[in-house]
This record gives structure tokens, sequence and C-alpha cells, in this order.
């Protein structure tokens, strides 16, 4: 007997069964967006209860605002803002990249190794130029030949402007045309340098050396990070100082926005005086919100931070010059009011940042089999720098928002840069000036300004930097 398909029988499939297939399709089609609008409506919420649990628990500005909770919010960003006491802090970001904030954290950027400050050209209205303030050894920019002090007209081609600066940091490839200044005017140059950015650890240890002047021994560091991974680097050059009696440190942090707490405490007890360090003096002081400050007296938490007596090396100073800009921020400024305490520290330059708080960088976590806690790996790439505490040194000194004010005025004036640890560096002459009792001659007056016509100083926005970290598994709470 022969059996027939339907198809063979009637040419088509039945009716039935189209409909049957449609509905089954129509069913799957449905239950892929469902999951999909599902899973997107999860993440929401997870990231919204990640952003809002944290800033409920930690933020230091927590009773001065009025918390949003919409856990459902689209824009993650807003959600942050909108929780954020922006009038006294700067500073608390949100990030889908949290890869990038830890290794910062690490000294690890994927960069050019350029760092700039910024003038407009006052005759050609919208356009820049960007000053290199330094260049981090074995970094491209190095390997193409660019340093401190060199002035950058153009990017790829084009006059730099608000809408393409942002290249010299996120770009992956870039190709800068150099000029100079000429009897006070730009003057292009036909020198072109190319660039491909990399991931790099950028050593914080930008320059040292020992200066020998009218019979006292000068140690001078340039430091442009507070980073952990230093540690044993700040260990070498310390130890040199000391194999070759120094007596007077020059510290330059005119460049450094900060970093790692752990830093903070291992410098300035390498610094200060021995009888400090080997009691272990209070350095500084924590003071969290009062919801957090309740707990930790109820804990009997201890909110001092105190000298380590386990480095491996101590100046035992008794003055430290410290020069300073506008860009030297939080832990460089703990390492100046934590060690006013304990020595004379003599700062040279502009006004600091004024940033006294310090911030946790926080990621989701979630407890594991072994209750643990781990990231949670639904939401693994956002992160947050949220400010936590502000802190005060043994004395009380806290809450400089307009910054330290130094005891020596010396403006960073582009026009006379100098390669880090140069003599006629005019604020490392006023430093040499003041342990010799000899003042240099420099190019520039020491008060002078910037600011020079035709052109005046930008400040325009850049990437978070720096700050007073403490990453999670820092944290007492």
């Amino acid at each position: 007997m022969k059996y027939f398909t339907n198809k063979e029988k009637t040419g088509f499939v039945p009716f039935v069964a189209i409909v049957a297939g449609l509905c089954l399709c129509l069913w799957a089609c449905n239950r892929k967006e469902k999951d999909k609008d599902d899973a997107e409506l999860t993440q929401n919420y997870l990231v919204n209860q990640f952003i809002v649990g944290y800033i409920n628990s930690y933020y230091l500005w927590l009773d001065d605002i009025s918390l949003k909770t919409d856990m459902f919010a689209a824009d993650h960003f807003d959600l942050f803002e909108q929780n954020m006491y922006r009038r006294l802090d700067k500073w608390s970001y949100l990030t889908d990249d949290a890869e990038a904030m830890f290794d910062s954290y690490d000294g690890v950027e994927t960069t050019f190794g350029l760092d700039f400050s910024f003038a407009r050209i006052e005759d050609q209205p919208g356009n820049y130029i960007a000053i290199l303030r330094f260049v981090s050894p074995d970094s491209p920019a190095a390997k193409a030949g660019v340093g401190r002090g060199d002035i950058i007209t153009h990017i790829d081609g084009a006059a730099i402007t608000e809408s393409n600066y942002r290249k010299l940091y996120n770009a992956p490839n870039i190709t800068l045309r150099l000029g100079k200044i000429e009897d006070n005017k730009l003057v292009l140059t036909d020198v072109e340098k190319s660039m491909t950015s990399i991931k790099m650890y950028e050593d914080p240890v930008q320059a040292y050396r020992i200066i020998e002047s009218d019979g006292k021994r000068i140690g001078y560091l340039c430091y442009t990070g507070y980073v952990v991974d230093s540690h044993k680097k700040l260990e070498y050059v310390f130890k040199e100082f000391k194999n070759a009696n120094v007596e007077h440190v020059v510290l330059d942090l005119r460049y450094n926005p900060g970093g790692a707490v752990k830093t903070i405490l291992y410098l300035n007890s390498i610094l200060a005086p021995y009888s400090a360090v080997q009691n272990q003096s209070v350095c500084l002081r924590e003071t969290w919100n009062k919801k957090i400050m309740a707990e930790f007296e109820q804990e009997k938490q201890d909110l001092n931070m105190y000298f380590d007596s386990k480095v491996p090396v101590n100046m035992n100073l008794k003055q430290l010059y410290v020069l300073t800009t506008r860009s030297t921020a939080s832990a460089s400024e703990a390492t100046i009011s934590g060690l006013m305490p304990y020595l004379d520290v003599v700062q040279i330059g502009d006004t600091t940042h004024g940033k006294y708080c310090a911030a946790y960088l926080l990621r989701p976590q979630i407890r594991d089999a072994n209750n643990k806690y781990v990231v949670d790996d639904r939401i693994p790439n956002w992160a947050m720098s949220l400010i936590v505490y502000k802190y005060a040194n043994k004395d009380g000194f806290t809450d400089f928002s307009n910054g330290i004010a130094p005891k020596h005025l010396v403006y960073d004036d582009w026009r006379n840069y100098r390669p880090f640890g140069d003599e006629s560096d005019p604020m490392l002459a006023k430093a040499i000036a003041l342990i010799t009792g000899r003042e240099r001659t420099t190019r520039t007056g020491g008060a002078e300004r910037f600011d020079a016509s035709p052109f005046r100083k930008a400040n325009l926005p850049v990437p978070e930097r720096g700050g007073m970290l403490i990453p999670m598994e820092d944290r007492k709470h």
C-alpha cells in the first residue's frame, strides 16, 4: 500500500498546521523578547540597587541629600547625580568601566603617557594650546620624543578645540603638531609626533636626584601619584638619600592628584620625625556620616590612622619643602596636613586643590556559596568612587575647601618649565635658596603668573585621576 504525505495529497500544509506553527513561533519570539526585557529590567534594578544602597550606607553627605530611590530608573548616571551633594562633592563618580577604575588605582592606564595644562589663544577664539607638564618614562610619548614644556597646537591636523582635545586622553592613535612661543607669539612648526596608546604602569616617581649647594645636601623627588606599587621605588630613593647623608628634602607634588591611603601613611612615615614614627603617633583622623559614626562608636572602632613604624627607611626630618600647585590634591594634601603637627612643612608654589576627603572604590557584591563577598557577575562592569569620610590631622585641621596656601608664592609658569630637578626651575630654586640662605636669580620672577597675553590658562575638564582612595578589601565597615 502506498502512503502519501499531506503535501503529496493536497499540495499544501493543512491550515491547522500553519496556525499551530505560527502560534509556536510567535510564542517563542515573545518568550525571547520577554526574557530579554526581564533580563534588562533585572540588570537595571541591580545597578540602581548598587548605586542607592552604597550611597545610603556610606556617603559622607548623606544627611544633606534627599535620597532618590527609583530602582527602575533607566539612566543610572542621572540617578547617581540626583543623589550627589555637588555643593561640596566635586569628586564622587559612577562608571561602567570598573576595570579602568581599578587599573588607575594601581597606576595602570591605557595612555600615551602625557600630562597637560591648557591655555586659550586670545586672538583665536575657541582654540587652545596644550602644554606638556610631564611625560611618563618609557611611554609612547617618551619614545616619540616629546617632553616637558613642549607645546601642542594641533591634533590630527586640526587646531585644538573643546570638541577634539579629549583625543589626547582617549584616542587609540594620535598625531601631534608642535609649536613654540617667540616674542610672546605662537609660532607653528612642521614638527609632528605620532603615537599609539598602550596599557602600561605609569611610574609616579618621575625624577629624583641629590643636589649639593653651599655645603647643603638636598634630596629632590618629583612624585606624581600615590600608588602602592611605587613603595619599593620610594624605598630605594630614600635609602639613596639616607646613605648620602641628605638632611633636606624637597618633595615635588605639583602634579600629584593623590591616590592610595596606604601610600599616604607609607610616605609620611618615611618623612616624619623618628620619634613620631616609632611611637606610632596619630597621622590623620577620619569623620564619617552620622549613621556610620554611630555604628563605629557602638563597635568601638578606632578612626585614627597612625604612622607606620615598620617602614624600611626614615628620614627623621625637622623640615620638609613641598612644591605645590592647584593640581596638588587629596592624598598630597594629606601628606602636607598630616605632617604639619610634627615638622616644619615649608610649602612653595600655589594654593593646593582643596580636597580633604577620601573615597571608597566600590563594586556590586553578592555572597558566594562559601558566604564570602564576590563581585556580582550579573553587573560586573559597574563601579563607583564614593566620598565616604573627611580627614583631619592630629590637631583637627580639615575642611580646607579653598586649598592649603603656600608660605612662599611661586607660580608654575609654563613659559619657564625646566626638567624636573633642574636647579634653575623657579620653584626648586626658591627651595634651595631657603635651605642655603642664598637667593638665586631665575629667568622669571617668583610670583609671576601663568597667564601671558595672548594666552590665558584654561580649565578644560579632564579624566578623573587620583584622589584619596580605599579599595573594597580595605574597608573598615
